[in-house]
């Protein structure tokens, strides 16, 4: 069977072949341009079929063919024989299909004659639809085909055809537009270039006024939107884009559909626009766009339909965006008030998983400030938020839904007025049900929302270090090589639970499981604020259980970062203070008999600095050099030509 089709396919290539050589041999020689018209429709039929298949037989062997330069004749516009140029256009177009015949077309020299057909004074709507279409596949993914376009006056041409069809009622018109809209964005696409070149000569008031008079053409819609979200990849376009009328005929364009994709292109353009621009989110927050957004979320989610659910993702994303800017965050919020604040509180008890995402992700943004946080609480917006942690549409958890709540309840508790609150409303308790979740970036989460509950909250601090499960946990997600931010906040977590619960237990828990380790290596992080938190948390261990920690601190390599950190000639003054703190830690609590060459290591290091510390330090070092001299009389001997 397999041998069969082979051999069928095989014949049928040998005849195309065969057709292919009579019909350009009969085409040369034939002069009647209808005859060579019958003969170029015949030829484009042949290359349809192989562009069907990606295969480039017949188009490559056009264009070894001495018929191309009985081609470019009949490229001449003539009034009498539109067609048969029209039908030559038509070829090309075909042939630029190919992605190898590009480069070879240009250096052919077709480009010159096909744009003449763009100004020609008799080009007829079909002649200059092919010559569009020709140019347009000849500059696809083509720098060669668009240098030469733009070199032979192309953009000016291609705009003033738009310019003088874009009202026009003539035959072929309507297929016209579609067509040039389409070869302005593969002659600008990732071009900076053309497309600034594009905004100075106005595309942007043509592709306005395509949207703006042909609303129902979807195909004209679709293509200008794209052509659009083209030239706003620049920075001169994105900036005509906010600046002109063009804008507000993309919210026109939100406010009149409910789902389809020109809606979606247009919701893709303007999530590009606010992203990372303030005052565009302003300017978008500031109108009816915000409860546009809602109203396509309320009517497309749930519907099941593919292209509905990207109208949902599209809206939400952009509705998050402008919720990224301060002012216009505060703008939707309005004081508790507005309206897209109550519907996101609203989705928080939705049945769809997605808007109770978009709900924990909106209020995440709207906690932003402890005014905010506060009145969140107030309304009792935690314990709507908990009753994600454990909801999902099946049986299984939504881990999304998880992660969002989690963000939520992070910012929530960031207030000190807030996480007594959140405490007593369960929150610890619920977060502390996910702890044997296999996804880090839950985990990343959890870990945050458990380190603020535990800042400054002795009881919270003191429940979780008691937590045997936990901590296991805990410590070994200190180690997790793969995701470094929940490395980094168990470690942070670790030192939060020794600086705030106070507890000796808690601190030998710490030991027994063997958190030390991570607790030294964190005093070298890249981050300020890391290391300072675990110097604190390592002086607090060695003042309060010294015998219980020696010997991890020992085995944890503690002399060569004491050492590292007070060599290092960079180290801000605030850092060394907190590394001054604990090696008086460690010798006022015995330790310099613990492990004496940690002391006597500290001392030539602490000589060292003497060199290049801050003066305001000196007292510092000599203070800390004196506790461990009396703490060790041994060391009264060393460098005492200091």
């Amino acid at each position: 069977m397999n041998t069969a089709f082979s051999i069928q396919n095989k014949s049928k290539d040998i005849s195309d072949m065969e057709d292919l050589h009579k019909f350009l041999q009969k085409f040369e020689q034939t002069s009647s341009p209808e005859e060579q018209e019958k003969y170029l429709d015949a030829i484009i039929s042949l290359i349809s079929d192989r562009n069907k298949d990606d295969e480039e037989d017949i188009p490559q062997a056009i264009m070894k063919s001495h018929f191309m330069s009985k081609l470019f004749p009949c490229l001449q516009e003539t009034a009498l024989h539109t067609s048969l140029t029209a039908k030559s256009a038509q070829l090309i177009a075909e042939l630029a299909k190919t992605e190898s015949l590009r480069v070879p077309l240009v250096k052919m020299s077709v480009v010159s004659p096909l744009l003449n057909l763009l100004t020609a004074s008799v080009a007829s709507p079909a002649v200059a639809t092919q010559a569009c279409r020709a140019l347009g596949n000849i500059c696809f993914d083509n720098d060669e085909g668009r240098a030469a376009v733009n070199e032979g006056g192309g953009m000016a041409a291609l705009l003033s055809l738009l310019q003088r069809y874009i009202s026009s009622t003539e035959d072929g018109a309507c297929k016209l537009r579609v067509i040039a809209c389409g070869f302005i964005l593969n002659l600008t696409n990732e071009c900076e270039t053309l497309q600034e070149q594009a905004v100075k000569a106005g595309v942007l008031g043509l592709l306005d006024q395509c949207l703006h008079q042909h609303p129902d053409d979807e195909d004209l819609v679709n293509m200008a939107m794209a052509s659009i979200i083209s030239i706003a990849d620049s920075e001169m376009g994105r900036k005509q884009v906010c600046e002109t009328g063009i804008l507000d005929t993309l919210l026109e364009v939100v406010e009149r559909e409910e789902t389809g994709a020109s809606l979606c292109q247009v919701l893709e353009q303007l999530n590009s626009l606010a992203e990372n621009v303030e005052t565009m989110r302003n300017r978008l927050a500031e109108g009816s766009l915000p409860s546009h957004l809602v109203r396509i979320i309320q009517f497309n989610s749930g519907k099941g339909s593919q292209d509905r659910e990207e109208c949902v993702k599209l809206s939400s994303d952009l509705l998050l965006s402008l919720l990224v800017g301060d002012g216009s965050m505060e703008k939707l919020y309005g004081g508790g008030e507005g309206m897209v604040f109550k519907q996101c509180v609203q989705w928080l008890e939705a049945k769809s998983d997605s808007l109770k995402v978009l709900g924990a992700l909106a209020v995440g943004n709207f906690a932003r400030s402890d005014a905010h946080c506060k009145q969140l609480v107030d309304v009792g917006i935690v314990e709507a938020l908990l009753s994600g942690l454990a909801a999902g549409d099946g049986a299984e958890p939504s881990f999304t839904l998880q992660h969002a709540v989690l963000s939520s309840l992070r910012n929530l508790a960031i207030p000190a007025s807030n996480k007594a609150r959140l405490l007593e409303a369960g929150v610890m308790r619920a977060v502390l049900e996910l702890k044997h979740t296999e996804v880090m970036a839950v985990v990343f989460k959890l870990l945050g929302v458990l380190r603020m509950l535990t800042d400054g909250q002795e009881a919270a601090a003191l429940a979780l270090g008691q937590d045997h499960d936990f901590l296991v946990c805990l410590v070994d997600w200190c180690a997790v090589e793969e995701h470094a931010g929940v490395k980094g906040e168990a470690v942070r977590l670790l030192a939060s639970m020794i600086k705030n619960s106070k507890s000796s237990q808690v601190m030998r828990n710490i030991v027994r499981e063997e958190g030390l380790p991570h607790l030294v290596s964190m005093a070298t992080s890249e981050h300020l604020v890391m290391q300072n938190e675990a110097l604190i948390a390592l002086t607090l261990v060695a003042s309060t259980i010294p015998g219980d920690a020696a010997v991890s601190l020992k085995e944890a390599d503690l002399v060569g970062t004491v050492s590292g950190l007070v060599k290092n000639k960079s180290a801000p003054a605030e850092l060394l203070c907190n590394v001054l703190t604990l090696v008086r830690s460690l010798s006022t609590a015995g330790m310099c008999e613990e492990y004496p060459l940690l002391m006597g290591w500290i001392i030539d290091s602490l000589c060292d600095a003497l060199i290049h510390l801050n003066v305001c330090l000196t007292p510092r070092i000599f203070d800390c050099m004196r506790q461990i001299m009396h703490g060790h009389r041994q060391f009264i001997q060393l460098r005492m030509s200091l």
